[in-house]
């Protein structure tokens, strides 16, 4: 992680992993702050979607039915982008280094002959060394980031065949 000597507020800059493959059945993240709207559910629980759904994921509250949230890593599905993560979000995370560190965006469904969009202005960023997550709202994101169109369909049947 490297300070970004630009803002006011301290943070680090995050690459997004985008190569490593993900294997989200069981993995449960620890929220202690909560997510925003929901910040009576500690833990959830990332979990595939089926191979239609290709880089989409569900994000579960654990032990609850409601919320689930559909996830993506960014760069499945949209262009890379930068994150920053301030001290106070760091620290929640524990976070020492950039390594371990996974990047989901929370995406919104509108239809099916729609594609997606994507919240790329509050990515979930997750420290896989201890599991725990938190949404980080980035300083200057603009009203342009909350819904970013998503560059692959949610589902798409032909994927189930591959």
């Amino acid at each position: 992680m490297s300070e970004n000597p630009e803002s006011t507020h301290p943070t680090a800059t995050l690459e997004p992993m985008t190569d490593a493959p993900l294997s989200p059945a069981g993995l449960v993240f620890d929220f202690p702050a909560g997510v925003p709207g929901f910040t009576d559910v500690p833990a959830f629980q990332l979990l595939p979607l089926g191979p239609e759904f290709g880089p989409y994921l569900a994000l579960k509250a654990v032990g609850r039915e409601h919320p689930v949230f559909v996830v993506a890593q960014p760069g499945a599905i949209t262009a890379a982008f930068d994150i920053e993560i301030d001290d106070a979000s760091q620290a929640l995370l524990g976070l020492e280094s950039a390594e371990n560190v996974l990047v989901l965006v929370i995406v919104t469904l509108r239809g099916d002959s729609v594609l997606p969009t994507a919240n790329l202005a509050a990515p979930i960023v997750v420290n896989l060394a201890n599991n725990r997550a938190c949404q980080v709202v980035q300083p200057n994101a603009g009203p342009d980031q909350l819904a970013v169109e998503a560059a692959v369909p949610v589902f798409d049947p032909a994927r189930a065949g591959g």
